[in-house]
This record gives C-alpha cells, structure tokens and sequence, in this order.
C-alpha cells in the first residue's frame, strides 16, 4: 500500500504578516515545532519513533506547558498519530 502524505495546512497569516499558528509533535523520545509541516514530520520520521501531531494556535516562539507529551494551548487540534512502519522481514 503506498503511503498516505498528509495534506498541507498553510500558515496562517494576517495583515500584520505574523504567523498565527504552528505545529507540534512529539514522541517518548524528542519533540519538534515549526510552522513548515513538512519539516517536523521529515524531522520526528527520521528518530523512528512514533510521534503525535498537533495543530497549535500561536506562533512557533510563543512559549506554553507540555504535559504528558501535549502542549497545554487552548485551542490546540490534534491532526495525527504516526507509527513506524516495520523493519523488513519482521513478522
């Protein structure tokens, strides 16, 4: 089965040319922002660890809690898990 890309959520931005928006994810291992989707799925893939995306209103700078791998933002949407496919030839 080919792998499935997720669709690109373009940056936010208002007349003041602020981003109003980032993305998070984070596995037991490390975490990533950026407000580039791209960049923190090529990012947490290349760990190999399986990871969790959120949508998180606010720019990347802003600082905020996480708690239990989750940033406390109100707000926030989580758009997706992803696992580590097999390594090949295991059951």
């Amino acid at each position: 089965m080919a792998e499935r890309k997720p669709k690109l959520i373009p940056v936010t931005t208002l007349a003041d040319g602020k981003e109003h928006h980032h993305f998070f994810a984070s596995s037991a291992a490390s975490w990533r922002t950026s407000a580039d989707l791209d960049v923190v799925i090529e990012a947490m893939k290349s760990e190999g660890y399986p990871f969790n995306l959120w949508l998180v209103p606010g720019p990347e700078a802003q600082d905020y809690k996480i708690s239990m791998f989750t940033p406390q933002v109100e707000g926030i949407v989580w758009l997706a898990f992803y696992g580590m496919p097999p390594e090949p030839g295991s059951p």
